[in-house]
């Protein structure tokens, strides 16, 4: 039987400096070569939704655009999206952990006071970190210090390749949406959130919180409901199957359960499955 499996991984970039420090122009340019020959040597269709003449001119345009030393973030910022036209749902980058991000967090820097998810075009307060926060779990925030939810998704988006309506740009803005917003705009000390809440709107101003204290919320929260490690679900009509894989260590389970799903997707004849193991290995930054 033909089936195609999508794996949803990672292609790193490996920077040739410590994190933190500037990126010249001409190390810019060596780590961009490197990245394209190994992608140009180990991609097996490399121009399926792209022609190669908008590969190289793509390219072109990158190399034209390192003139300026740059930080690490900055240069992820630019790459991401060149892997991203690739478009094939396994091959992207993942946001780098900076010094300056790493700095952050040692010194119990300010992060956002609410839990975010990702809905389409907008963000969904999964749940406040603070009490009296005026914001409740459901709510919709259309807006983040003055920036359109929409427009800040738009760039997140942006940083990751996939096919049409198969969920990767989605899941991957969902475990990374906290780096991704230090990276792009070092927001921290305070938040203006405009709020939808049923028909109406209401812009709420709060501080950012010590991310000792968001941490400590998001553990007692996590403690309280565990996700499975392993699930998998069919579509209405059973012609595609979505597993999803978030410890790949539990290996005696882990043949358990494939011997039990792969069995049931023989028996339904089920061509297309998609294997989403993006939270197996994620680990959460502030």
């Amino acid at each position: 039987m033909n089936k195609r499996i999508i794996i949803n991984c990672s292609l790193l970039l490996f920077c040739s400096v410590s994190f933190g420090q500037k990126l010249s122009p001409a190390q810019q340019m060596a780590d961009f070569d490197t990245l394209c020959t190994k992608l140009e040597y180990v991609h097996p269709d490399l121009y399926l939704y792209q022609s190669r003449e908008e590969y190289e001119n793509n390219k072109i345009k990158i190399k034209s655009s390192m003139t300026d030393s740059i930080s690490i973030s900055d240069f992820y910022l630019k790459i991401a999206p060149f892997m991203a036209n690739i478009k094939d749902g396994h091959s992207m980058m993942l946001p780098p952990i900076t010094n300056d991000l790493i700095a952050n967090a040692k010194k119990d820097g300010k992060t956002m006071p609410l839990r975010i998810k990702v809905s389409g075009d907008f963000f969904i307060v999964d749940y406040p970190v603070i009490d009296n926060s005026m914001v409740c779990e459901g709510d919709t925030i259309l807006g983040i210090n003055g920036i359109h939810s929409k427009d800040i998704l738009g760039r997140m988006y942006s940083l990751w390749g996939s096919e049409k309506g198969n969920g990767i740009k989605e899941g991957s803005v969902n475990a990374y949406w906290s780096p991704l917003l230090w990276y792009m705009y070092r927001w921290g000390e305070s938040y203006e959130f405009t709020i939808k809440r049923g028909d109406k709107m209401e812009e709420i101003r709060l501080e950012g919180v010590p991310q000792s204290v968001a941490i400590k919320v998001i553990k007692e929260r996590q403690s309280q409901k565990k996700p499975e490690s392993f699930s998998c679900c069919f579509s209405s009509d059973f012609t595609k199957a979505t597993l999803t894989i978030r410890n790949v260590f539990q290996e005696t389970e882990l043949k358990v359960f494939c011997d039990s799903v792969f069995k049931e997707i023989n028996r339904r004849k089920i061509k297309d499955i998609i294997i989403d193991s993006s939270f197996a290995s994620s680990t959460c930054s502030f």
